[in-house]
């Protein structure tokens, strides 16, 4: 699948907008494997 930019203030939005989109995926993540040891903490 290929993306053309057309735009390059677009493309560098985007760049800008990919660590946060890293951020946002660890955390979530992260609250998976908190939730899962609270469960296993319960059993």
């Amino acid at each position: 699948m290929f993306i053309v930019f057309h735009d390059p203030s677009l493309f560098i939005s985007v760049k800008a907008f990919l660590p946060s989109f890293r951020v946002l995926k660890m955390s979530q993540a992260r609250e998976e494997i908190v939730r899962m040891v609270s469960v296993i903490r319960e059993i």
